[in-house]
């Protein structure tokens, strides 16, 4: 045999090597991913059931999504969306609490307030009550 072509020869079984080498290596860690994803499937749709993410008729399905890139992407998908719309809601729920109206709008009809004709004993009020001015009459009269 030729020395070049041995040469050549041995060349090419290395790079063989190295590439078989690589596509081995590379399968055993998407295999040894794919193992490890597989074991939390199952745990991972009980806990999707719990908190209300998927219902209970639909565990087998959520079940069989996970078990693809794809469908685990389009899970993944909704749960942005959901987070996002709640998120939504919470902001608007929050501005909307503290947002002042006029009188008119809040259906308030402005009247002149007397404790001594009012038929609610007791009521609750920021206006100046007749007990009021008998309280502060005690406090300003110097003994």
């Amino acid at each position: 045999m030729k020395p070049k072509l041995a040469e050549m020869l041995v060349k090419s079984i290395q790079i063989n090597s190295i590439l078989q080498k690589r596509a081995l290596d590379s399968h055993s860690h998407y295999h040894g991913a794919s193992q490890e994803a597989q074991t939390k499937v199952a745990s991972l749709a009980e806990h999707m059931v719990e908190k209300g993410c998927v219902a209970a008729h639909q565990k087998e399905a959520a079940s069989d999504m996970l078990q693809t890139h794809t469908g685990t992407m389009e899970l993944l998908w909704n749960s942005v969306e959901k987070l996002s719309d709640a998120h939504t809601r919470l902001e608007k729920s929050a501005s909307d609490l503290g947002r002042g109206v006029d009188e008119s709008q809040a259906g308030v009809i402005s009247q002149d307030y007397n404790s001594l004709e009012d038929p609610y004993v007791g009521r609750r009020t920021s206006e100046k009550k007749a007990s009021d001015a008998a309280i502060w009459a005690v406090v300003n009269n110097p003994v």
